[in-house]
């Protein structure tokens, strides 16, 4: 269909380099609203743009081939989560409403802090979680929530636990021609804390992501069809409409349940994840792709899972802390997490397995000046195993990455990556 196939490549980069600035807001408007807001500049070294540009299949330049679909600026949830230029962004900025009426209520709305939660905060270095959410859901977006906290549950006396439904707009669609086919993308779950109380903590949670579309804001598809046709240009450009282009629409919902558990016994570490993604697919696009399906194939409803697991060793006495991490992910597995701290290519989302080794350093740098205060290094290995296509994106079936080689029908939207390995090394300051 006019195209040739990309031919094998292993893609280097001996260095990245990046400097990331994260500016912490807080401030008290009355006894119990408070303000809470993030700004971030996250630069990499030598670019004004992002070090991992979108795959283009449309001109064959290797200058401009890359399979980190994921890492294009496409999302609303990636905003200062990549590396990219120099501009300081918007993270988080929420305002909290404590105490209400007297009551263990409170009331949130504002840009959620919905990124690097737990567990993933272990690895970071810090000692409370980062955010809401389980590390499978990674995408800050604006919203509201409201909980509810108690003291107490069954036999679990006095253990701090607390209730939030959690609401947030994904997509704005903005005005539009009548009947277009394009909605909003809203959010929607619970996050329940069951049990948090020192070092051990249990939470569950379930959302769901309504009318997902199919070509993000800034991204342009490659069209098969129109350039076998010869019309126009031959890309399906997300703003749609006329011209043979594809036209962006509403795809379904995605559900997700997970959970972790973690704990500290002495110096150890340990935590464990599970979770549980599902598609309910309800269109196909002139493309024939659906939520996890392509090639028109019939549109079916797709169940996945993950586990993690890891571990983190303390050694107070020399400032060192040494950890472990594992995850792996089956054929329809889908995280949500465009938001993801990683690098190249989110390892929560991975269909297949992601064996991680760190080690930390406090630094011996004097005595911490506030209460935040504290420096360190880490230094860590990760090797991606990829085992099927499309790791972390709703769209297209999951294909084994063996079988797609000789296989015409099982054509990918961008190149799939087999297997990845990164070295990484931080030198970061709170303060």
């Amino acid at each position: 269909m006019a195209y040739d196939p990309t031919p094998a490549a292993t893609y280097n980069n001996d260095t990245l380099y990046t400097t990331r600035l994260r500016l912490n807001l807080r401030a008290k408007a009355t006894e119990d609203v408070e303000v809470k807001a993030r700004f971030v500049a996250y630069k990499a070294w030598g670019m004004q743009d992002s070090p991992t540009p979108e795959h283009d299949l449309m001109s064959g330049l290797s200058n401009t081939d890359s399979p980190y679909f994921l890492n294009s600026r496409s999302f609303d949830g990636t905003v200062g989560r990549q590396p990219g230029n120099s501009s300081l962004e918007l993270d988080r900025a929420f305002m909290n409403w404590n105490n209400i009426g007297g009551s263990p209520v409170w009331f949130s709305i504002g840009r959620r802090p919905t990124t690097d939660g737990p567990p993933a905060h272990l690895r970071m270095n810090s000692e409370e979680r980062m955010a809401t959410p389980v590390a499978y859901m990674d995408y800050p977006f604006d919203g509201v929530s409201l909980g509810y906290a108690y003291n107490n549950l069954g036999s679990l006396t006095d253990a701090p636990g607390r209730i939030r439904f959690c609401y947030g707009r994904g997509f704005e669609a903005g005005p539009q021609v009548k009947n277009t086919g394009l909605s909003d993308v809203d959010f929607a779950g619970l996050s329940w804390d069951v049990y948090s109380k020192g070092s051990r903590f249990f939470n569950i949670q379930s959302f769901g992501a309504f009318n997902i579309f199919n070509v993000p804001g800034d991204t342009d598809f490659p069209n098969p069809l129109e350039a076998g046709y010869n019309s126009v240009n031959g890309l399906t450009p997300s703003t749609g409409g006329a011209n043979g282009y594809l036209d962006r629409m509403n795809m379904g919902n995605i559900f997700q349940t997970a959970a972790v558990y973690m704990d500290k016994y002495q110096n150890l570490n340990y935590f464990g994840t599970v979770g549980w993604s599902h598609t309910v697919a309800k269109a196909m696009d002139e493309m024939g792709t659906s939520l996890l399906g392509d090639f028109w194939a019939p549109m079916e409803d797709k169940d996945g899972y993950s586990v993690a697991v890891g571990v983190r060793y303390d050694m107070p006495d020399r400032g060192l802390k040494l950890g472990a991490e594992y995850n792996h992910g089956s054929k329809n597995w889908l995280a949500f997490a465009p938001g993801h701290d990683d690098m190249y290519s989110g390892k929560m989302a991975v269909r297949g397995n992601v064996y991680e080794v760190y080690g930390i350093y406090d630094l011996p740098a004097g005595e911490a000046i506030s209460k935040y205060g504290k420096a360190f290094m880490r230094l860590g290995f990760q090797h991606y195993d990829y085992n099927y296509t499309y790791s972390g994106m709703w769209l297209g079936t999951p294909n084994k990455i063996e079988d797609i080689q000789n296989d015409p029908l099982a054509a990918q939207f961008y190149a799939p990556i087999k297997s990845m390995d990164q070295v990484y090394l931080t030198f970061e300051a709170n303060f």
